[in-house]
């Protein structure tokens, strides 16, 4: 019998500062975050998170106990302050 082998597996947080940002992870459905951190976790050391509905008041906050670059436009944003439309992408 062969051994079960886990994958790596990375934690990460997100909310929204007014509980109705709208985000895609790597292309899936949307989902309207709330003010409270939601968790997450993803076998990937890459991710795409998809800002949708930026307006006043409306950023995402991405946070990670885990290691983490994260880019807009190759531009560096982690400090895990989303405050754009946009496709972020998230190395851990």
């Amino acid at each position: 019998m062969k051994p079960f082998l886990f994958s790596a597996s990375y934690h990460y947080t997100l909310k929204g500062d007014s509980g109705s940002e709208k985000v895609s992870i790597d292309g899936g459905s949307s989902i309207t975050l709330t003010t409270t951190a939601e968790d997450y976790y993803t076998c990937s050391s890459d991710l795409t998170i998809k800002f949708t509905n930026d307006g006043s008041g409306k950023d995402v906050v991405f946070d990670s106990d885990e290691d983490f670059v994260a880019e807009l436009n190759g531009k560096d944003v982690s400090d895990g302050a989303f405050n754009w439309n946009g496709e972020y992408e998230i190395s851990f």
